[in-house]
């Protein structure tokens, strides 16, 4: 890959828009990731972009770093920021 593609970016842009939204509202966002538990997510830090890593803060057990390189942990990233994305809208159409 070696860099991130522009549609990814202006989806990392909006989920960042939403996190910042949804935390001056201060609202509790939750999301099941594909499991049975729901886990929260954390609005207070904005998804970062580098140079070989994307840092995603939007879990509270872990700060999760993928690196862009690598096929298999963008398609997890990928998976994550998709729905994070829909229950952040959720959260926002349901205050």
């Amino acid at each position: 890959m070696g860099k991130l593609p522009k549609a990814l970016k202006n989806r990392i842009e909006e989920v960042n828009t939403l996190l910042s939204e949804v935390d001056k509202k201060d609202i509790l966002v939750y999301s099941y990731f594909g499991g049975t538990w729901p886990e929260e997510i954390d609005t207070a830090k904005p998804i970062k972009v580098g140079d070989r890593f994307v840092w995603d803060y939007t879990s509270f057990t872990s700060i999760e770093r993928y690196n862009i390189n690598d096929a298999l942990a963008m398609a997890d990233f990928k998976y994550n920021l998709t729905h994070v994305k829909r229950a952040l809208k959720k959260a926002l159409l349901e205050a």
